[in-house]
């Protein structure tokens, strides 16, 4: 059974063990009636069903509780899942980036390298950018590295959004 405590200034989940944890005093039976719990302020709670989302949500559970026709429930948030969620779950290979990139656009991103300066910024050369491109075994969407291949070809987020979306999409 879900339980739940009333407070003056919240409501919080508890348990039986809490319960006789706080009350020492008291000698419970070894089956606590709802009537007894209720004068500790203690009472159960039922969850919500689970709703069903789209594919673009995410649902959690509530960390407050709501009286509902005389019960006490806990319901489900749904949000919508924002881009920069999304995003963190994009990977794709090197092989499907570079396959949806295409030939004109890794021949940009190859004039960009070879025409940095040694020690371009702190933490980019030419060579680690190089490798970035040609050996890094995966490429994540909201990676500081794909943002530098990103500025590097002048792409907005949009943009990198969509070959992101171009690259998972290929099968290999």
């Amino acid at each position: 059974m879900n339980l739940l405590r009333v407070t003056d200034s919240k409501t919080e989940q508890y348990s039986i063990a809490r319960l006789k944890a706080a009350n020492p005093q008291v000698s419970f039976p070894e089956e606590i009636t709802l009537a007894m719990m209720a004068e500790k302020g203690v009472y159960p709670f039922r969850v919500m069903d689970r709703p069903v989302i789209a594919a673009d949500q995410h649902a959690t559970l509530s960390e407050s509780f709501t009286q509902v026709d005389g019960e006490w429930v806990r319901e489900w948030i749904v949000r919508t899942i924002t881009i920069e969620e999304l995003r963190a779950g994009w990977f794709c290979t090197r092989l499907q980036g570079r396959l949806a990139l295409g030939e004109a656009e890794i021949a940009r991103l190859d004039a960009f390298i070879d025409g940095l300066p040694d020690n371009w910024t702190v933490q980019y050369d030419n060579w680690s950018l190089r490798q970035l491109v040609d050996n890094a075994v995966t490429w994540q969407r909201n990676s500081q590295d794909m943002q530098m291949l990103g500025f590097a070809l002048d792409y907005t987020p949009e943009k990198m959004d969509e070959t992101f979306i171009r690259a998972i999409a290929i099968e290999i």
